[in-house]
């Protein structure tokens, strides 16, 4: 099973590999909880970008938000998402950082998700995050279950047969509708000029290839041969 992560959209199953769907909605359940979260609005070291603000909805200043995954778990289960202007791109830690946002409440919306934000009251200053990054901390994510894997985790894994050749580094995942597609990047000598270059395989994330994830060692074994 695979969820999302930093990846774009990507679904249907295979059996131990399927992506899910999520239906979740997030509510704070107290006031002391919103308090806690004001205690801890900190920059956390472990932030991932998990969508953008697309403007307003409606006219009591709710927000309406793109994900970057159809599954938006990372969205919908935190009471605490992390905004950053698009002009920034990746995000530093300086005035340009990332800032808390308590949610009151937040749902799926046709695609899309519709958030309340503490202290956002009006159309107009919701239009004004328009743009803006959606970051969450990693821990925060719901918990995977077995065979279940944030696409944001299986980048950066060495990828190998299951003989053990090297087949490269998965750098990303692509969505082709029917199933998650590894992007992994190998060197290859260039007879032409002895030097190397950098090629990518596009292995597709299914049952029938995918023989092991190992995320303690940062390994993918793939029932795949070196001269596919």
């Amino acid at each position: 099973m695979m969820r999302e992560g930093l990846s774009p959209p990507g679904r249907p199953g295979i059996v131990g590999l399927r992506l899910r769907r999520s239906v979740v909605a997030n509510k704070a359940s107290s006031s002391s909880s919103v308090a806690s979260l004001d205690q801890q609005s900190f920059l956390p070291t472990d932030l991932i970008e998990v969508g953008y603000v697309m403007g307003a909805y409606g006219v009591g200043g709710w927000l309406k938000v793109q994900p970057h995954s159809r599954s938006a778990d990372a969205l919908l289960s935190v009471k605490q998402w992390w905004l950053a202007p698009a002009s920034t791109g990746a995000f530093k830690r300086d005035v340009a950082a990332p800032k808390p946002i308590v949610l009151l409440a937040a749902k799926n919306h046709s695609g899309t998700i519709v958030a309340q934000v503490r202290d956002l009251t009006c159309r107009d200053a919701a239009q004004s995050l328009k743009g803006h990054s959606i970051w969450v901390s990693r821990s925060q994510f719901p918990a995977a279950a077995k065979d279940e894997y944030y696409w944001v985790d299986l980048i950066g894994l060495t990828a190998l047969t299951v003989q053990g050749q090297l087949l490269g580094e998965v750098v990303g995942l692509l969505d082709n509708a029917a199933h998650p597609i590894l992007r992994i990047t190998y060197a290859e000598g260039d007879a032409s000029c002895g030097a190397s270059v950098i090629r990518e395989r596009l292995i597709p994330f299914v049952e029938a290839i995918v023989s092991d994830v190992d995320l303690n060692k940062k390994q993918i074994h793939l029932n795949w041969e070196l001269d596919y």
